[in-house]
């Protein structure tokens, strides 16, 4: 009998994002490994606080002990004895001290193509997260210029890097939904406040337009912290953007996003490096016009479907956006579409399935026993995650409600990774 942990120990299900759906299709894709398989045992490593929420998004079907922090993790190894460890995030951490066949997810190598970009602990903990990969059996990323990129900088030998890109297609039956007060006319850029994401050029170009156009406004999302915002605001103040032509909707959900796509004038993707470019693809999908820089693993998700600019001419970006769009809209909206049906959820979990059947997991032969013992062993542990989860909604919000709640959380887990033990060696 085989053992897999899933490491999700970094992952807040509630906010996903494009690396955090692979997660999501690998995790399903291994679920439904475990309840056709007699010989396969998989177990999810979650965060204690979010222990409820992986309950609902694995589908209640599935094992989940709680982590806490990377200590107690040696008592779940040694527990469970797993010979694999598939972490479809970012690299094998907080996995390190397994001696287990790792699978790893890391897309891309920003930190070793720019250090400049992070901070001197930021850049410490990425750059030893890049070295533990050479302990991989085999690491998957989600670009060829990723792949070259980490063969550049890592020891990691050809035969261990795989390309398994995103899916352009939707989650479920996910449809628009209205997003209240959106400008008629408006360019859309989803970020993140992240250096590589290039705000200060987007304010540039947008301060050079609106010289021109006044009348057509910015939108942006993205995760937002307080400073974040206050960022944004400098800025826009550095180069003279008016704030009443300026809307910044922070983090939006999946329905709003297609809204945001289908109504806006253009994708303006200020992004000065991407290991894939998610946003590339759900605009193209959803009817939204591409400009862009080739950049990294960029044209490779957007071929022949975008306009390409000098990410370093503000000008250009206007230029493109004045007289080159107008032109060929239709066009790159109908290029897009084509383009975006490349790329399917369907081939993400094909090539992660063909990766880990050389780990040695696959599917098996349906077995009603492997139904029956998930189904047991769940009944057995969803009182218990349930409580994990209302110690963590109680204790939300601050440290020291936390530090409190531990205590009471360590027990849980005990118990939680006892009924792990029972249903890995089949008790």
């Amino acid at each position: 009998m085989k053992t897999c942990l899933v490491n999700l120990a970094y992952l807040d299900p509630s906010r996903i994002g494009g690396v955090g759906r692979i997660a999501y299709e690998v995790s399903r894709l291994l679920a439904d490994y475990a309840e056709n398989s007699s010989d396969l045992r998989v177990i999810f490593v979650v965060n204690w606080r979010f222990a409820g929420e992986f309950w609902a998004w694995l589908d209640h079907s599935a094992i989940i002990v709680p982590f806490i922090t990377r200590h107690d993790l040696r008592l779940t190894l040694w527990l469970l004895k797993t010979e694999v460890v598939v972490s479809p995030l970012f690299g094998i951490e907080p996995f390190n001290q397994s001696q287990a066949l790792h699978v790893a997810g890391m897309p891309d190598a920003l930190a070793l193509d720019h250090p400049e970009l992070f901070s001197a602990a930021d850049l410490t903990y990425r750059q030893s997260v890049y070295f533990h990969l050479a302990q991989a059996f085999r690491v998957i990323t989600l670009s060829q210029d990723a792949r070259e990129r980490l063969l550049h900088h890592t020891d990691l030998q050809p035969e261990q890097i795989a390309v398994v890109a995103l899916g352009a297609d939707t989650q479920g039956a996910a449809e628009a939904v209205p997003v209240p007060n959106l400008p008629v006319r408006y360019l859309y850029y989803p970020a993140n406040v992240w250096p590589h994401k290039r705000h200060d050029l987007l304010f540039q170009i947008m301060s050079h337009l609106w010289e021109q156009q006044p009348d057509i406004q910015l939108v942006m999302s993205g995760g937002r912290s307080d400073q974040d915002r206050q960022t944004l605001r400098d800025l826009a103040a550095k180069y003279n953007c008016p704030s009443e032509r300026i809307h910044d909707l922070g983090y939006v959900d999946d329905a709003q996003l297609i809204t945001l796509y289908q109504k806006a004038e253009a994708l303006l993707f200020v992004s000065q490096y991407e290991g894939f470019g998610m946003p590339v693809l759900e605009a193209m999908q959803h009817q939204c016009p591409v400009i862009c820089a080739p950049l990294a693993a960029i044209p490779e998700m957007v071929g022949q479907a975008g306009i390409y600019v000098d990410n370093e001419n503000p000008q250009d970006w206007v230029t493109a956006i004045i007289e080159t769009l107008p032109e060929k809209r239709d066009q790159l909206i109908a290029a897009g579409i084509e383009r975006a049906k490349q790329f399917t959820w369907a081939k993400t979990r094909a090539g992660w399935a063909d990766v880990l059947a050389s780990a040695g997991i696959s599917a098996g032969d349906h077995s009603s026993s492997s139904n029956k013992k998930i189904a047991t062993t769940a009944e057995h542990i969803q009182p218990l995650l349930e409580q994990v989860s209302r110690i963590a909604n109680l204790s939300s919000g601050s440290r020291w409600k936390r530090l409190i709640a531990l205590p009471n959380v360590l027990i849980l887990q005990l118990r939680l990774l006892w009924q792990a033990r029972r249903y890995r060696y089949g008790d």
